[in-house]
């Protein structure tokens, strides 16, 4: 989520696997979406967030749900990302 320069490349990855996981029947895609900083004020957060929410819109109009892997942040920090993402389909 994170690299700009392969961002474009990644986001055409994501849309293939989207329609391959609708096509497969699938309800969950889990995937690692890099580390989510502690801080809401690094620069990457904001990028980072509205990455995710568009992977999450795109997902959710398939009926898909995402799955976040984690480990790297505390428990506190991905809730807060999580509440602050708004997407029912993102866990």
């Amino acid at each position: 989520m994170v690299p700009d320069a392969t961002w474009e490349q990644n986001w055409k990855n994501i849309q293939a696997t989207a329609g391959l996981a609708r096509d497969l029947g699938l309800k969950l895609v889990t995937f690692h979406a890099g580390f989510l900083p502690h801080d809401e004020h690094d620069p990457n957060y904001p990028k980072i967030r509205d990455r995710i929410a568009r992977l999450a819109d795109l997902f959710a109009n398939l009926g898909l749900e995402l799955a976040l892997e984690t480990g790297q942040e505390e428990a506190p920090t991905l809730a807060r990302f999580l509440e602050k993402l708004k997407r029912p389909n993102v866990g």
